[in-house]
């Protein structure tokens, strides 16, 4: 059972190159904040109350029978956030894209002009 858990963990998106180094030396409140544009910018509906599981920042979301939360840990974890969507899905790259560095958080749906 462990290798398997250790293998999941290791496959995860913010567990790989390179956003898991662009995660690493951002400040939580930057990678909520991108967390929260990602998901709603590629359909998520993100609850606007900020929330905590274990002392640690949740992000909650849910789009048509499908629900997801990305923890969001401090500069001492490692990996800096887990959960989320499934992997293959579009949050993982906009995430990726965000964290670049002197990028913008994308816009949300809805918002653009």
């Amino acid at each position: 059972m462990w290798p398997l858990l250790l293998a999941a963990c290791i496959n995860a998106p913010a567990a790989r190159t390179p956003l898991h180094e662009r995660l690493a030396p951002m400040e939580t409140s930057q990678i909520e904040a991108a967390t929260r544009s990602c998901l709603e910018s590629v359909g998520w509906h993100v609850d606007p109350i900020p929330g905590e599981v274990g002392g640690t920042n949740a992000v909650s979301a849910f789009k048509k029978d499908d629900r997801t939360q990305v923890l969001i840990y401090g500069p001492d974890m490692n990996p800096r956030i887990t959960g989320g969507p499934d992997y293959a899905d579009p949050f993982w790259s906009c995430l990726e894209q965000a964290t670049k560095p002197g990028a913008h958080p994308p816009a949300p749906k809805g918002d653009a002009p």
